[in-house]
């Protein structure tokens, strides 16, 4: 997990968003050079029996689906609990590794995905992975969403929107 001291907003947002990309860039890669080598016909999948391929379907979709409500129900709960800190180097650290979290389940879905894509060829997983891909970009982080989901009021959101200093919390124990 990725543990840092915040020292000033824009480090921490260039970190929040550098995961994010990154855990989207992986699966996007991988989606774009199986679909490519698919349509060109340099690649054959794996399974082609209609049996096996039924199976696939209902349980990759059934994987994915349930990555993409763990990635939100987790997120939730746990956003919750991080809007009772007191301190705003509290919530930005919790909402942190929480959107981290968030961000992987939302990986795994996607990997889940192409490898659907990967193992049949069928068309249909292109479809769950562009679905998949526009819930995550629907979550990215931005300096609003962290402060709406935080529900930062005040002069907290006025620090967040407009990258301002971090107030002196050093005195006291996070």
């Amino acid at each position: 997990m990725i543990i840092m001291a915040i020292r000033n907003l824009d480090e921490y947002f260039i970190k929040l968003n550098l995961v994010f990309h990154a855990i989207l860039a992986a699966p996007l890669l991988l989606f774009i050079y199986i679909y490519l080598e698919t349509e060109n016909g340099t690649m054959q999948p794996p399974v082609s029996s209609a049996k096996s391929l039924g199976f696939l379907q209902l349980a990759i979709t059934l994987v994915t689906a349930i990555f993409v409500f763990l990635a939100f129900s987790w997120y939730r709960t746990r956003i919750n609990q991080v809007q009772l800190k007191e301190r705003l180097t509290q919530k930005l650290g919790q909402y942190l590794k929480i959107g981290v979290v968030q961000y992987l389940l939302f990986g795994v879905a996607s990997f889940a995905a192409v490898t659907g894509l990967y193992l049949t060829g069928k068309g249909w997983y292109t479809g769950l992975y562009v679905i998949v891909l526009m819930l995550m970009s629907i979550n990215r982080p931005t300096l609003k969403k962290i402060s709406d989901d935080l529900r930062l009021k005040g002069e907290e959101r006025q620090i967040v929107l407009h990258k301002k200093a971090l107030p002196d919390e050093s005195g006291e124990k996070e």
